[in-house]
């Protein structure tokens, strides 16, 4: 089995957390200018300059990177490391 060296994941997972909050910046963006309906995850993932199924990766719905969005509002950068331990 290989195994990734401890600095190669840490550094894997430090960009998937600046892809996240890039994500949700944009987001945020988008639903503040255009509103929930308006707004495509294909418009979410261009302007955050990643692909549109990364975008549901990492959020599943429409409806879920609304509320993740609103957490982040509401938390701060805080939401983003408790959004691992919601259901």
């Amino acid at each position: 089995m290989d195994v990734k060296p401890l600095a190669t994941r840490a550094g894997r997972r430090e960009k998937a957390a600046q892809t996240r909050r890039r994500i949700l910046e944009k987001a945020y963006r988008l639903f503040g200018t255009g509103g929930y309906e308006a707004t495509t995850m294909q418009m979410v993932a261009e302007t955050a300059g990643v692909a549109v199924q990364t975008v549901y990766l990492v959020f599943g719905t429409k409806a879920r990177l609304l509320a993740e969005v609103e957490s982040r509002m509401i938390l701060g950068d805080a939401s983003l490391a408790l959004s691992g331990q919601r259901p």
